[in-house]
């Protein structure tokens, strides 16, 4: 359970979660998008995280890539935290599904 981030951010999330009545933490993110939307999507939540939790990686950020987003080292794969690898091609295969 976490972020992997460690117990001063743990902690941070949890705090935050707790201030605003929530009861569960969320400590990573899949982004099934590519693209200006992802990376709009982690733009936001490095923002929404640095002001809110003190820390821009407090809540870890999966982006999902084609070979083909592999290949051009598409900005939204840089941006996240980590990668999952998803088949090519038409939409059929990957992040529509």
């Amino acid at each position: 359970r976490g972020n992997g981030k460690g117990r001063k951010f743990d902690e941070a999330i949890a705090t935050f979660v707790e201030r605003y009545g929530g009861s569960k933490t969320i400590a990573s993110i899949l982004i099934s998008n590519n693209g200006l939307a992802a990376v709009k999507f982690i733009r936001s939540i490095r923002g929404f995280s640095l002001k809110n939790l003190g820390d821009e990686r407090a809540i870890s950020l999966v982006a999902m890539a084609t070979p083909e987003d592999m290949r051009v080292g598409a900005e939204h794969i840089r941006m996240a935290d980590q990668i999952v690898e998803v088949p090519g091609g038409s939409n059929n295969n990957n992040y529509a599904n």
